[in-house]
C-alpha cells in the first residue's frame, strides 16, 4: 500500500473509533453508496492514481468513499476514466433515508453531504470528459440520476446542456424540473428565456416559480420583453411571478407596463415592489402613494423597497411615514439609507407613552451605537451635541 493511502486509511479509522461525524454521516457506518458498475470492470490501462481512487469508491468505510470521490474531482480531466463510475453514483440509494425510488423528490431534499452531490461535484470538476455522459444521464430511468446530472451540468456551465435541460424542465418528477431550472440559470444562456417562462406557465408545481425567477434574473436583458408580455397572462400567479422577476432584473423598460398593471389591478404589491427595486422616478411616485395602503404587510414591503431608492422623494415619504402606522418599517428603512433626519421623530416617540418606545430605543441604539436606554433627555443631549455635524456630513 502506498504511503499516502496508508496515512489516509489510518486517519479515517482513528476518526471512526472516536465516533466523529463527517459531512452528516457517522464514521462508524453511513450510507452504503457504491458504484453500480462491477469492480471487475475497472480498466487496467489507466493511471495508478485514478485506478486506486476508483477502487476507493467501493470501500466499506463511508468516509473513505467520500475522500476518494472528492479526490477524483481534484484530479480534473485526468480522472476521465472514472466518469462512468461517478455517474453510477448519482442514483444509488442509501437504503436508509429514502425509499428505492421516492414518489416525490420534492419531499426528499438532496442534502449537500450526500454521495450523490459529491459525485456530481466531482463530475463538474472533471469537466469536458464528463459532459456527454451527464447529458445521457438526463434520460436515465432513475429520477435521482436525472436530478443530479442536471445539477452537475449547471455547475459545469456547458452550453451543450441548454437544450437537454430545457427538455428536463418538464420532467415527470417535479424536483428534476426545479433543478433543471436552477442549472439553466447557472449557464445563463438566452435560449432558455422563453422555455423557462413557458415552463412556469404550464407547471402545476408552485415550487418551480422561485428557481425560474432566479434563472431569468441571471439570464438578464433577453428576458425582459417576454416577462412584460406575461403581465397580461390570465393567471394572477403568473402575473405576480413575472412582476417579481422584472423587479429583480431592474430594467427600466418594465416601468410603464408595471405601472399599468398595478393601476389596472392586474398585479398587486408585486408590481409595487418591482417598481421600488427598479428605482425609476415614474415608478417611485406610484410606490410612495401606496405607502398609505391599508395592509400593514404591504406597507412594510414598500418601505423596505424605498430604502434602496436614490430618489430624494423616497426619503421624504419615509420620514412622513415614521409618524404614522408604518413607524417601525419606515424608520428602519431610513436607518438603512443613513438618513439622520429620522432621529427627531424617534426622539419624539421615545418621549411619548405609546407602544413604539421600545422600537424607537432599539433603532436609535442600532443607528448610533449609544446606549442611553429610555432616557429621552440623554438622547436629546447627545443629538443636540452631534446633530449639526451629522446632518452636514449627510448633505455632502
Amino acid at each position: 500500500m502506498r504511503g499516502s493511502t496508508l496515512v489516509v486509511s489510518v486517519l479515517l479509522s482513528a476518526a471512526a473509533l472516536v465516533g466523529h461525524t463527517c459531512m452528516g454521516f457517522p464514521l462508524d457506518g453511513g450510507p452504503d453508496v457504491r458504484p453500480s458498475i462491477p469492480k471487475e470492470k475497472i480498466p487496467e490501462d489507466i493511471p495508478d492514481e485514478v485506478r486506486e481512487a476508483i477502487l476507493g469508491l467501493y470501500s466499506s468505510d463511508p468516509v473513505a468513499r467520500i475522500y476518494y470521490t472528492v479526490h477524483l474531482g481534484k484530479l480534473g480531466e485526468r480522472a476521465a476514466p472514472a466518469v462512468p463510475f461517478l455517474v453510477s453514483l448519482l442514483g444509488r440509494d442509501d437504503g436508509k433515508r429514502f425509499g428505492r425510488e421516492p414518489p416525490d423528490l420534492l419531499k426528499c431534499t438532496i442534502e449537500p453531504g450526500d454521495f450523490r452531490n459529491l459525485a456530481a461535484e466531482a463530475l463538474r470538476s472533471i469537466g469536458e470528459p464528463a459532459v456527454k455522459p451527464l447529458l445521457a444521464a438526463l434520460k436515465d430511468e432513475n429520477a435521482w440520476v436525472r436530478a443530479n446530472a442536471a445539477r452537475a451540468l449547471g455547475w459545469a456551465r456547458d452550453p451543450r446542456a441548454v437544450q437537454p435541460l430545457i427538455t428536463a424542465l418538464n420532467d415527470q418528477q417535479a424536483a428534476v424540473g426545479r433543478i433543471a431550472a436552477e442549472a439553466l440559470g447557472q449557464i445563463a444562456d438566452p435560449r432558455a428565456a422563453r422555455p423557462l417562462i413557458e415552463a412556469l406557465k404550464d407547471s402545476d408545481d408552485s415550487s418551480l416559480a422561485r428557481p425560474v425567477i432566479d434563472a431569468l434574473t441571471r439570464i438578464g436583458r433577453p428576458c425582459v420583453i417576454p416577462l412584460i408580455d406575461e403581465l397580461q397572462h390570465p393567471d394572477p400567479s403568473i402575473r405576480a411571478s413575472a412582476a417579481e422577476a422584472l423587479g429583480c432584473l431592474r430594467d427600466r423598460r418594465a416601468v410603464g407596463p408595471l405601472v399599468d398593471a398595478y393601476k389596472q389591478q392586474r398585479v398587486g404589491y408585486n408590481a409595487l415592489l418591482a417598481l421600488g427595486r427598479i428605482d425609476d422616478p415614474r415608478g417611485i411616485e406610484v410606490v410612495i402613494r401606496a405607502l398609505k395602503h391599508k395592509d400593514q404587510g404591504i406597507r412594510y414591503c414598500l418601505a423596505k423597497a424605498l430604502a434602496y431608492s436614490r430618489d430624494p422623494r423616497a426619503a421624504d415619504a419615509l420620514l412622513d411615514a415614521v409618524e404614522g402606522p408604518t413607524f417601525f418599517y419606515a424608520a428602519r428603512s431610513l436607518v438603512a439609507k443613513k438618513d439622520w433626519r429620522v432621529v427627531e421623530p424617534l426622539l419624539a416617540t421615545l418621549r411619548g407613552k405609546g407602544g413604539y418606545r421600545r422600537q424607537a430605543h432599539l433603532i436609535l441604539y442600532e443607528m448610533t451605537g449609544k446606549s442611553f436606554g429610555f432616557d429621552a433627555k440623554k438622547w436629546q443631549a447627545w443629538w443636540d451635541q452631534n446633530k449639526e455635524d451629522l446632518l452636514e456630513k449627510e448633505a455632502q
